[in-house]
């Protein structure tokens, strides 16, 4: 290539790349919600995470009926606020969200919807002596970091059906791959489930207690590689599955 024509190249460059490449490092970049979900029929404030979030206007962009946007606040470069409300005919389910500053439009979220109560994670609840107690029929927000253990406990009568779903994977975070046990109380295992085809990597359970009493469900990344993306949504009842 002769040097002239080395010259025209890099102007080129110069003149459509640069300019391209500076417009989408200026872009708003989202990175987590909080809560990441919650239940049809209510009113929820979430946060949003990310960089380059402070240029106003803002707007939240949304794809499909059931949701209605309510006040944006702006806290700082990497967080803003806003509230959602869900009609109680909202789709349940996954529903993609961006959000649309003065230099861009952000990459594309997901926030989840569903029709059971909606609770986060409370630490400390990393010792199966100390779990965080739940009522059934409850989705938790939760998040798994490295060589992270969450536990949680139910209080079942003889009989009663308890089933309990992990969106891990499906949430689209990161590559988390969880793993979900049940024990009695004496520490017996009594369901264990790692993967599930029908959840991608995901996994879920469901079981009837033989006895009254408590049970514990442990919630980790399989190979105890959690990390600050490595959110999950843990879906404990009585549904069938």
């Amino acid at each position: 290539m002769s040097t002239n024509r080395t010259i025209r190249t890099i102007c080129m460059l110069a003149a459509f790349g640069l300019p391209s490449l500076l417009g989408k490092t200026a872009q708003p970049v989202l990175q987590r919600p909080e809560p990441q979900g919650a239940q049809r029929g209510t009113e929820v404030e979430i946060a949003c995470f990310g960089q380059r979030l402070k240029d106003g206007p803002h707007q939240i962009l949304l794809y499909e009926a059931g949701i209605q946007l309510g006040e944006i606040e702006v806290v700082n470069d990497k967080q803003v606020k806003c509230k959602l409300r869900l009609e109680d005919d909202c789709r349940i389910g996954r529903h993609a969200l961006r959000l649309r500053t003065a230099s861009g439009l952000s990459n594309l979220f997901t926030f989840h919807v569903g029709n059971l109560k909606e609770i986060q994670e409370a630490e400390p609840n990393d010792s199966a002596e100390k779990p965080q107690a739940l009522d059934t029929n409850v989705v938790v927000n939760g998040l798994v970091k490295d060589r992270d253990c969450d536990y949680y406990a139910v209080d079942l009568t003889e009989g009663e059906r308890l089933s309990v779903e992990i969106e891990g994977i499906r949430m689209g975070r990161t590559l988390f791959d969880p793993l979900i046990e049940v024990r009695d109380e004496a520490g017996t295992l009594l369901a264990s489930c790692d993967d599930q085809p029908a959840a991608q990597q995901d996994a879920f359970i469901s079981l009837r207690a033989k006895q009254a009493g408590r049970v514990t469900i442990l919630v980790r990344e399989s190979a105890f590689r959690g990390s600050d993306a490595a959110t999950y949504r843990l879906h404990v009842g009585r549904f069938p599955r």
